[in-house]
């Protein structure tokens, strides 16, 4: 990477974003080959019995600052093939080393439904720990343009760790993530795989092939009310049931240093999380 293309990627500096410049008005491609994969993801495999596994969130290629410490923890309500839980929480935790580096923890700690009492949550559900590196790759950030368009390019990958019950062994999870920016609304899609944990030492490793279309835009002057859409679709190469979920995002900074936002999901499929929402908030703490 050029000395100075770290300053060129999209990245958050407590809430704000760097320049965005001009380049030639191609986004109507993109959105058009993004819902063809979107489209494509949504049309359903035949069911597949086996392990049960939660929904994939896709990426985006926003960076903290380095030095800031981000803590993105949500609670709330969720319904999926396993059953019903209450997260708390579902977490990520972000530290951001550099200009166009960030090292993640992504996970979950659940309290599930046990027995035939609706209001019974007594039985851990944690999923496994995701540890992974996020590293923005190119930009085609110009800081002499009128900050229009930006393409950004990252990648995202790291070893899911085994603290869901009965899971064996290390996997690994890897997202390539394409970003856009067209007159402050942000387009990232994802692409992927990954090789989870097995969920017991005779069952094989879930194995998956994974996409994705994040989109956010702030629908406020002052920048602070921002809504989102993530498109998600996980299909499994193992006997799993495969996933397309829909979410929508509010979000209120009310400082530099806080995020609030409520999400609700949707999921079409048989895998994955039927339904839910979140309740969550975003500290970040400036370490250096």
């Amino acid at each position: 990477m050029p000395p100075d293309s770290g300053r060129a990627l999209e990245q958050r500096e407590c809430g704000k974003e760097f320049g965005m410049p001009d380049l030639p008005r191609s986004w109507r491609g993109v959105a058009v080959i993004t819902l063809a994969l979107a489209m494509v993801s949504f049309c359903p495999s035949p069911s597949r019995g086996g392990r049960v596994l939660r929904r994939f969130v896709p990426g985006d290629l926003e960076f903290e600052q380095p030095g800031v410490l981000a803590c993105d923890m949500a609670t709330g309500y969720l319904s999926s093939q396993e059953g019903k839980r209450v997260s708390i929480p579902d977490f990520e935790i972000s530290l951001g080393a550099t200009d166009n580096l960030e090292f993640d923890l992504e996970g979950e700690f659940a309290m599930a439904k046990s027995g035939s009492n609706e209001l019974s949550f007594n039985k851990v559900a944690p999923d496994n720990l995701w540890a992974y590196s996020k590293y923005g790759l190119f930009s085609s950030d110009d800081p002499d343009a009128d900050g229009s368009d930006i393409w950004t390019l990252g990648v995202q990958g790291g070893p899911k760790l085994p603290l869901a019950q009965g899971a064996q062994g290390v996997g690994f999870e890897g997202v390539m993530l394409l970003g856009y920016v067209v007159r402050q609304t942000h387009f990232v899609l994802n692409a992927g795989g990954l090789v989870d944990p097995a969920s017991d030492p005779h069952s094989p490793r879930p194995q998956a092939v994974e996409s994705g279309l994040s989109i956010d835009r702030p629908i406020d002057a002052a920048n602070q009310w921002s809504a989102g859409v993530d498109l998600a679709s996980v299909t499994f190469l193992s006997p799993d049931d495969d996933q397309f979920n829909t979410s929508a995002t509010l979000t209120w900074s009310p400082s530099e240093n806080l995020d609030l936002y409520a999400t609700v999901t949707y999921g079409w499929l048989r895998g994955g999380d039927h339904y839910g929402v979140l309740f969550g908030m975003v500290p970040r703490l400036h370490l250096w």
